[in-house]
């Protein structure tokens, strides 16, 4: 592992008495402890600290005036972040066409587990590409967490509003891992429409589509930007349509890419999606799950939840209305949770406004030297993690699981998920300090971290030997006392249709050559997961 970059941070009342703190020589602040300051309002922070990056670090806190991290330095004059001021949230990327996340040193520093498809996801391939996308989302979600990063609010781009999903707790977590773990990235079906990216407002798009474009089968897409939209349709008409703009002296460009997602003409394909997704749980999001759709929270009834996720495979993106409604909403620092430009999008929608914008991860360092430039930016935003260690946080106390047992009217329960998290853990756990060594594991203990049938199986099967056991001492001691039946503690519903069913949820089909930047096999996450 890479040896930490130095940081340095400042912090003061205001910015003149920052400037005072920088009016040294460098020997002398290169030499400060390498440590976060505790308090002030004003705040600078440097990453790899020399000569040139402290020339400029005193000409911006001169000016005033917040500077987001070019070069390695963040300077805030008052706090964007935290009690009294602005909203953090998280924003899962999409599909794009760089797609070169560096998280191996990640996962080994917090522990978690790297998933990633078996062969390199590619440009075109829709089920690898967007099965690494969502892994890496998740991957960076838990890691900055365990930094202490944890978001006001969640939300994504296309197939990042999926992974947002599953952050925000909406999936549950050990389900989504089943799912991923059992998917076959060419289970992916797909309608092979052209997408086309202009350097242009949507409204200016619109117009012209309704004045020269009628029939050509050509609509919106995405909103992401005030100066970037995207369209989708035949290829042979896209392609018309871009050049049409290029003559106009607009950017555009035809994306190596193809699907009909965000377009009506995904509709054919909706009916083994609905089917999927109406088979699974839905839990209450954690933190506030914003949509690209509606520029809003989600609805809280379930079945609103599942509703919107249908009509966010038909209508377009509106990822430019989605940022100003979160900007209105009080959110000022953005951590783009995963690779590629997606940040740019927002930098580009809230010009002139201050803000932060970060990227959890780039192709350009280390996954752990890009974690702490986004450690730095918060620091010096207004928040608290420590930009120097990356400490991963102590995980709070384990509490005891409520008792589960066999109904003894013969039906299995299910229990919910956070009580089978519980359960994993003590089954990986000696009750007490004092208990005997653990034996060999079983088969199914083996089992238990990756179903929850088999966790749910394991713990009944314990509880029926302590039943049985209860009722033979109770025979050898001639009661007649009949052995007391607990009210499913601990319970919440029986096992959905297909819960412990871990395949692949739709049927495998064959993607065309070149897939969308979406990931179409999102219903399937919403059915297992």
């Amino acid at each position: 592992m890479d040896e930490p970059e130095r940081v340095l941070t400042l912090a003061a009342d205001s910015p003149e008495a920052l400037a005072a703190l920088l009016d040294t020589d460098d020997s002398t602040l290169l030499s400060a402890p390498n440590a976060p300051a505790t308090s002030g309002r004003s705040r600078l922070g440097i990453v790899a600290p020399d000569a040139r990056r402290l020339a400029l670090a005193r000409r911006a806190v001169a000016k005033g005036r917040a500077w987001q991290g070019r070069s390695d330095v963040w300077f805030t004059p008052s706090p964007l972040i935290g009690p009294g001021a602005g909203k953090l949230a998280f924003v899962f990327p999409g599909l794009e066409g760089d797609f070169t996340p560096r998280v191996e040193d990640v996962a080994a520093y917090f522990g978690l587990r790297e998933t990633r498809s078996a062969t390199p996801a590619q440009v075109g391939d829709v089920g690898r590409h967007g099965f690494d996308v969502v892994g890496v989302g998740r991957l960076l979600d838990a890691a900055l967490r365990r930094m202490g990063v944890v978001p006001d609010a969640v939300a994504g781009h296309s197939v990042g509003e999926w992974t947002a999903m599953t952050a925000a707790g909406v999936y549950a977590p050990d389900e989504v891992s089943d799912f991923m773990e059992a998917f076959d990235p060419d289970s992916v079906t797909v309608p092979g429409l052209a997408f086309g990216a202009i350097r242009a407002p949507a409204e200016r798009v619109l117009s012209a589509l309704a004045a020269d474009w009628p029939a050509a089968g050509i609509v919106l897409s995405h909103d992401n930007a005030p100066g970037q939209s995207m369209v989708c349709g035949p290829d042979r008409a896209v392609d018309a349509f871009v050049r049409s703009f290029r003559a106009q002296g607009v950017l555009s460009q035809l994306l190596p890419f193809q699907s009909g997602f965000h377009t009506p003409m995904l509709k054919p394909y909706l009916a083994p999606i609905e089917e999927a997704t109406n088979r699974f749980r839905l839990h209450p999001p954690t933190v506030p799950l914003w949509s690209g759709t509606t520029a809003a929270p989600y609805p809280a009834e379930e079945s609103g939840v599942r509703a919107l996720f249908i009509r966010h495979l038909l209508e377009p993106v509106r990822f430019r209305q989605l940022v100003e409604a979160m900007y209105a909403a009080g959110h000022r620092a953005f951590v783009q949770v995963g690779t590629g430009q997606l940040g740019s999008l927002i930098d580009a929608t809230l010009s002139g406004r201050d803000h932060l914008v970060v990227a959890a991860n780039s192709p350009h360092r280390s996954g752990l030297a890009q974690l702490r430039r986004v450690a730095t930016a918060l620091w010096s935003a207004g928040g608290t993690t420590d930009p120097v260690t990356l400490a991963p946080q102590k995980p709070a106390p384990r509490r005891e699981r409520p008792p589960t047992r066999l109904d003894m009217d013969g039906a299995l329960v299910s229990l919910d998920a956070p009580t089978l998290v519980k359960l994993r853990a003590e089954l990986r756990t000696p009750a007490a300090a004092n208990a005997p060594a653990p034996a060999a594991l079983s088969p199914l203990d083996a089992l238990t971290d990756r179903f929850p049938a088999a966790a749910e199986l394991h713990a009944l099967m314990r509880d029926t030997a302590d039943t049985a056991a209860q009722l033979i001492g109770a025979g050898s001691r001639r009661t007649a006392t009949a052995v007391p039946r607990t009210a499913n503690r601990g319970r919440a519903s029986r096992f959905p249709t297909g819960v412990a069913d871990h395949g692949p949820c739709l049927p495998r089909v064959h993607a065309v050559p070149h897939g969308p930047l979406l990931l179409p096999t999102a219903p399937q996450l919403a059915r297992c997961g």
